[in-house]
């Protein structure tokens, strides 16, 4: 009889214990190394993540921006770079994975934050530039209170008058 309760225990553990203890790491399609590139050659992040500067939005590179440099071959030896030619030169477009979400409600912009705010990528994606592989979960979570209240912070400690708190303004 305790034969069968151990099994069945060992069931029913099995069923809830990988959704929620061994909840899986997205895996980015090329292991870019964020470090080569900003530290190391001195890419600035709005070179690749086009929108930064100028949109709401900034994009995860799409491969034509890879191909700017990596058009004519490898540049090295490395098997993410060996990947990267593959999708330049094949149909299929690079299907990053994006870790920063904001709520649907709420409205975010990239341009007003680095051009009008004047504020380095570091401020909200932490230091990308060290990172040798790609990260797993984003800098900041906007999908917890801990994300706003950080936003609202980084606005009263800016000093800048557009920098306000008024809900309206990012909630709609």
């Amino acid at each position: 009889m305790s034969t069968h309760f151990v099994f069945l225990a060992t069931c029913l553990l099995g069923a809830v214990l990988p959704t929620s203890l061994h909840a899986a790491s997205p895996q980015q399609p090329i292991a870019y190394n964020h470090n080569l590139h900003v530290s190391e050659l001195e890419i600035p992040c709005t070179e690749c993540h086009i929108g930064a500067e100028s949109a709401d939005h900034a994009t995860l590179p799409p491969k034509e921006i890879c191909a700017t440099c990596h058009e004519d071959g490898p540049i090295g030896e490395s098997d993410e770079e060996a990947k990267l030619i593959e999708f330049i030169e094949g149909p299929d477009p690079i299907e990053w994975i994006r870790l920063t979400r904001v709520s649907e409600h709420v409205h975010f912009s990239h341009r007003r934050h680095v051009k009008a705010g004047q504020l380095l990528c570091e401020r909200c994606h932490g230091q990308m530039a060290e990172h040798e592989v790609p990260i797993t979960r984003p800098a900041i979570s906007f999908r917890r209170e801990i994300g706003m209240q950080r936003c609202i912070a980084c606005h009263k400690e800016s000093g800048n008058a557009r920098a306000t708190v008024d809900c309206v303004l990012c909630h709609r």
